[in-house]
């Protein structure tokens, strides 16, 4: 019988232990991240406390007709007053109205931006949206509306504003919903139509060549409110400036719907703007101080630092949203204007302004430049 013999079996290398630490290998990208998502989770915790505190208002400035009759020098009467909110709003005197010069019945197209408003919070750039008549983006504007808020049936006035701008936050701020919406913006007012009436001769330009009644059907025409007329009215910078500068200036037209959003910029070369609601929806605007302009860019900096890797000019495309809640929490001076038909904002140097529409409208703007610009 042969005799069984036990193999060795051979012995097993034990693998020494990896010493334990609770610091993540991450690279220096990671860590960033990382830190950036903390912060992120303390601002929504302090975003949670603050999310009733109201964005005050910025001032309304009501002038007579005696000080209409100037506006740079009103400008610069309320400047003192106004320039610490970064926007205000002037509500003309009884009697001035604007006989709309825009042609609602031509049949030119003019064309929009696509607005992803999901996306606005990461400063994606607009796609082209299609080409309307006036005619036919005001049906489309209206049909939108009219969808939207058939979800809010007892809600009226100022009621309805609010829960709209509530809305919008959510979809910008928290992508609550996907929603696309088209703009018309910077419309040429040479290539299509001013909602002013042209044709005054830069001479004849003065406050003491206007009929004495704002309520003159002349005066309009004549008037340095004309936003024709703004940047080539006595006092203005830009009066002899030959060539002719779209939105600076010469005005532009824009075309709005619900939710059409003007993102947060800064006028070029910190000029001063106006801006006229000739007809339709509120406008919502909000403002920041000139003085607070290095703030709010830190904040963007803060929270935005792949995309400005990717983008180093983001704030000059115009094209990025952040919710004013998210700014007063972290302590960004802020504050509000609700625009009517008939109403003017005015935009202070290197103040910071954003905001959208509460449907269909038509508003138009320009730049001026004071001899204090």
């Amino acid at each position: 019988m042969a005799e069984l013999t036990s193999a060795k079996k051979p012995r097993r290398t034990r693998q020494p232990t990896e010493k334990y630490t609770d610091e993540p290998d991450w690279s220096a990208r990671e860590q960033e991240l990382y830190q950036m998502a903390l912060e992120n989770s303390k601002l929504e915790t302090k975003l949670a406390t603050l999310s009733d505190r109201p964005i005050p208002d910025a001032p309304v400035f009501r002038p007579t007709a005696a000080q209409f009759r100037d506006p740079l020098r009103y400008v610069a009467s309320i400047r003192r007053e106004a320039e610490p909110f970064g926007i205000c709003k002037i509500v003309p005197p009884r009697g001035w109205k604007v006989e709309s010069a825009v042609d609602w019945n031509s049949t030119k197209k003019f064309a929009t931006k696509r607005q992803r408003l999901h996306e606005l919070g990461e400063g994606q750039p607009f796609g082209d949206g299609r080409e309307y008549t006036l005619e036919e983006y005001r049906r489309m504007a209206d049909a939108f509306y009219a969808r939207r808020i058939a979800k809010y049936p007892d809600l009226k006035g100022d009621a309805l504003l609010k829960r709209l701008e509530e809305d919008y936050w959510a979809i910008v701020d928290q992508v609550r919903e996907k929603l696309d919406v088209e703009y018309g913006n910077d419309i040429d007012v040479n290539e299509f139509w001013s909602g002013f009436p042209r044709g005054v001769d830069i001479d004849q330009l003065s406050d003491k060549n206007l009929p004495q009644s704002v309520e003159d059907p002349s005066y309009v025409k004549q008037s340095g409110w004309n936003l024709n007329n703004t940047a080539r009215w006595p006092g203005s910078l830009l009066r002899r400036h030959d060539a002719p500068l779209p939105g600076v200036t010469q005005p532009w037209l824009y075309m709005g719907m619900l939710f059409a959003t003007f993102p947060w910029h800064n006028e070029d070369n910190y000029f001063e703007s106006i801006n006229y609601h000739h007809t339709g929806a509120p406008k919502q605007w909000y403002g920041i101080p000139g003085s607070e302009a290095a703030r709010f860019e830190d904040v963007v900096r803060r929270f935005h630092k792949q995309r400005l890797l990717e983008v180093p000019d983001l704030l000059h495309r115009i094209n990025l949203q952040i919710s004013p809640a998210k700014l007063a929490a972290l302590e960004v001076p802020i504050h509000r204007i609700c625009q009517n038909p008939g109403e003017f904002v005015v935009t202070f140097p290197q103040a910071f302004h954003g905001g959208f529409s509460y449907g269909f409208n038509c508003g138009e703007a320009v730049n001026f430049a004071t001899p204090d610009w």
